[in-house]
């Protein structure tokens, strides 16, 4: 009796796991580099990272998850993260890699670094993200392959259907990035309805753990639901060709380092004071959701700087020079900026 109540707290004290946030340390689960298809445990205590394939915390053992088949063979996971620098300097470093391969507007590729940032931080904001993507076909996919190298845990999706949703697992929380216009109408309500972090989407005699961020390749008719709606455009100029070998590389060196400011960060984001004075209150989750993630309090000295945005005051402050060129802290601003106003643009046409 007494080996058997042993082995029983043995089990009880093993936990198999993708991520968790405890108070004093965040557990992520990156890639094994000597076994692919396995993971292994990367830690950050509040000043080092360290990578384990076990972790010990106050009695329980956490372990990987295994990647037992379905949509999580398809996850990308990262390596071991590394630093970031700074929020102002990754955020830049994310518009030059977006303006490199896609012809955007200025007010595209902010969202597009919103998103990404967003799909990080999923497990303490109260919505994931939506994001529409309406224009060609060939500028929507290659946005999506953009977006799979800046995302956390992303999937490039070309369909999708409810058998292969149910094949995710719990907490792995991964970015889906569809590129289908014709999604089944059962599968793009379940995807949308799964946005909130607070709600379990229940089926038969189990559940479908589809919450993360989610990007859509779509039309205009079918872009009617919650999210963010983004218009692109043909590029009119030759633009460099993303290959494979450039993807692989890109999307190790942004994951790494995105992976690093999501575990440093997430404190911060988790327990972001926003001022909502200028929303409605149906669309404060969602704003909150795109702006905590990159309104960095110790660069602005202002919980949310984009709400109290006064350019001309502040162009010292933020590094802009009188040539015209910006530092990375006022792009860093900028993006902030662009998509307050785009929030605030929706809820005029909704009033």
């Amino acid at each position: 009796m007494q080996a058997s109540r042993s082995a029983q707290a043995d089990r009880t004290s093993c936990i198999q796991t993708f991520g968790v946030v405890l108070p004093d340390l965040i557990i992520e689960s990156i890639l094994d580099p000597e076994h692919p298809n396995q993971l292994r445990l990367h830690t950050w205590d509040g000043r080092k990272a360290a990578t384990t394939p076990t972790t010990s915390y106050r009695g329980c053992t956490y372990t990987p998850a295994l990647i037992a088949g379905g949509l999580a063979n398809a996850v990308r996971f990262p390596a071991a993260s590394k630093p970031f620098g700074s929020a102002a300097k990754i955020t830049a470093s994310m518009l030059e890699f977006l303006s490199r391969y896609v012809s955007l507007t200025p007010e595209a590729a902010p969202l597009l670094i919103a998103f990404a940032l967003a799909s990080y931080f999923v497990d303490c904001l109260p919505v994931a993200p939506v994001l529409y993507l309406l224009g060609p076909d060939n500028e929507a996919g290659l946005v999506l392959r953009l977006l799979g190298c800046l995302c956390r845990r992303p999937v490039l999706l070309g369909d999708i259907d409810m058998a292969a949703l149910g094949t995710l697992p719990s907490q792995l929380d991964a970015t889906l990035l569809i590129n289908q216009r014709n999604l089944a109408q059962r599968v793009t309500r379940i995807l949308l309805a799964s946005n909130n972090r607070h709600f379990c989407i229940a089926r038969g005699n189990g559940q479908l753990n589809a919450y993360g961020a989610k990007a859509f390749s779509t039309d205009p008719e079918f872009a009617d639901g919650i999210g963010v709606h983004l218009s692109l455009s043909p590029a009119q100029d030759p633009l460099p060709t993303l290959t494979d070998a450039d993807e692989k590389e890109i999307t190790n060196d942004f994951q790494t380092k995105l992976l690093r400011y999501r575990m440093v960060n997430h404190r911060r984001v988790r327990d972001a004071q926003l001022d909502f004075r200028d929303f409605v209150p149906a669309m404060r989750d969602e704003v909150r959701t795109w702006l905590a993630p990159i309104c960095d309090c110790r660069i602005y000295r202002n919980p949310c700087p984009a709400l109290y945005y006064n350019r001309v005051a502040r162009r010292k402050e933020l590094g802009f020079q009188t040539t015209g060129a910006w530092s990375p802290k006022l792009r860093c601003f900028s993006v902030i900026r662009r998509i307050r106003n785009t929030f605030l643009l929706a809820a005029w046409r909704s009033a």
